[in-house]
């Protein structure tokens, strides 16, 4: 495909319900908010290696299985995306970026062991969270947790500082093991 450059918001809001992104050069270009409220119920991402900024925000997404290929997640790529349960990450996503995953409220599945950064509220609001584990976590943005309302356990090892409202409002918290931890908050 000869197209090699999507601009902020350019397919914003249309008709489609499925994506198919094989074809399109690794270093295409996609510009952020490209695909928000798009009706997507399903995506092809071939060899991509970038998704933008709410690049699927607000989109019914159900699940996602997002390619080696891809080095880099935007900010709020798949935010308020009210349908998404599952997301297959692969070893190449160490950082989950500010907002990613924001309001996702049936999220059940997504591995994290991989993940040595998280972002200020990536997983905020994401209801259906029940166990999180963090092998490999060093860094979390304030409010990477919070109102995740059903979450009874987080395991983090390797943390050494616990930001600012990193699990507020998470009402059925039963548990949160971080030893290595010296400092909460500020």
């Amino acid at each position: 495909k000869s197209v090699t450059h999507f601009g902020q918001s350019s397919l914003y809001g249309a008709k489609y319900t499925e994506i198919d992104l094989t074809g399109f050069s690794p270093d295409t270009f996609f510009g952020g908010y490209l695909f928000r409220y798009c009706p997507i119920t399903s995506v092809n991402f071939g060899e991509i290696r970038t998704l933008g900024a709410y690049m699927f925000a607000n989109t019914p997404l159900e699940s996602v299985e997002i390619p080696s290929t891809v080095e880099h997640i935007g900010s709020s790529a798949f935010a308020n995306c009210s349908s998404l349960k599952t997301v297959a990450l692969p070893d190449s996503i160490t950082e989950i970026s500010d907002n990613c995953f924001y309001s996702c409220k049936v999220l059940e599945s997504i591995n994290l062991d991989n993940i040595i950064k998280v972002g200020v509220n990536a997983f905020a609001y994401c209801s259906a969270f029940v166990n999180v584990n963090l092998p490999n976590l060093t860094v979390m943005g304030n409010g990477a947790f919070f109102d995740c309302n059903y979450l009874q356990y987080a395991s983090i090892p390797k943390m050494t500082y616990l930001p600012e409202n990193a699990f507020r409002d998470c009402t059925r918290l039963e548990g949160v093991s971080v030893p290595l931890v010296t400092t909460i908050g500020k």
